[in-house]
């Protein structure tokens, strides 16, 4: 199943609002972000896909979760939180040739070389993959064209980056982290509730598990070993796409598996 941004419920009410600065700084984040989460997997083969279409679909679960009638209620920041969120949260996962050099070089990497019998790729993954939350909020704290895009432009005092930024890193932290460090924010004009964005997002991110993002295809040309394989045949497994039922308020899951490894791998997720 393909997703589109313009056809996103909370893009489609920020555009019945013609709220144009955020649709305009949306899509702006969109078109520069896809090329950098397309790019996760040349370094992170071994992973799911976390590319602009795993964040599409993380888009279109937080709104599945909240419902039509919540994201109604909810003010023009607000539903663009939820999109920049979505649309940022894995851009840690993206590392660039020089920074693989001073994590080569670092006394750390060690640790993960050791563990990982000197293959220098999956100590790489091993050593980025629990840290990407903190990168992503790193990432997006030193990037001055999106803190510019963050920000309100008719009060060039209010930015909302840093908690776009915290929101992104809390996919990766403890409830605890997510109580201490987020709250309710009210700006000029607006408000938004951090807290309630992050857990849309921590199981938005969660549920978006299928093959989508371990296509069998690309399965069969991979050269995995037993742990990735397993977690790609895990994906492979789960049958329906859409995981929410809103009418029901239900996360389910539609799974067809004769190994019983396997589902008792996916049954202790």
């Amino acid at each position: 199943m393909t997703y589109n941004l313009k056809d996103n419920i909370a893009y489609r009410i920020l555009e019945s609002r013609m709220s144009h600065k955020f649709i305009s700084d949306i899509e702006q984040i969109e078109t520069d972000i896809t090329p950098i989460l397309n790019e996760i997997s040349i370094y992170f083969n071994n992973y799911t896909l976390h590319d602009i279409n795993h964040s599409l679909r993380v888009l279109y679960n937080m709104c599945a979760i909240a419902g039509n009638d919540t994201l109604k209620d909810m003010s023009d920041l607000e539903l663009a939180m939820i999109i920049y969120v979505a649309l940022l949260h894995d851009v840690g996962m993206w590392i660039s040739s020089d920074e693989i050099i001073q994590i080569e070089n670092s006394p750390p990497f060690d640790y993960y070389l050791r563990k990982n019998n000197r293959n220098k790729t999956l100590a790489l993954q091993d050593y980025i993959r629990p840290i990407h939350g903190k990168r992503s909020y790193e990432y997006l704290m030193s990037d001055k064209k999106i803190i510019r895009l963050l920000s309100d432009r008719d009060l060039s005092t209010v930015s909302f980056a840093e908690d776009v930024a915290l929101i992104c890193q809390s996919h990766m932290e403890s409830i605890r982290w997510i109580d201490e460090k987020l709250k309710e924010n009210f700006a000029k004009k607006y408000c938004y509730n951090s807290k309630y964005i992050a857990l849309l997002l921590r199981l938005a991110d969660y549920i978006d598990f299928d093959s989508q993002r371990a296509p069998q295809y690309l399965l069969e040309h991979k050269h995995l070993g037993n742990f990735s394989y397993m977690e790609w045949k895990k994906h492979a497994v789960v049958c329906n796409q859409d995981k929410v039922d809103e009418e029901r308020k239900e996360i389910f899951f539609d799974i067809e598996c004769d190994d019983f490894n396997l589902y008792s791998l996916l049954y202790n997720l």
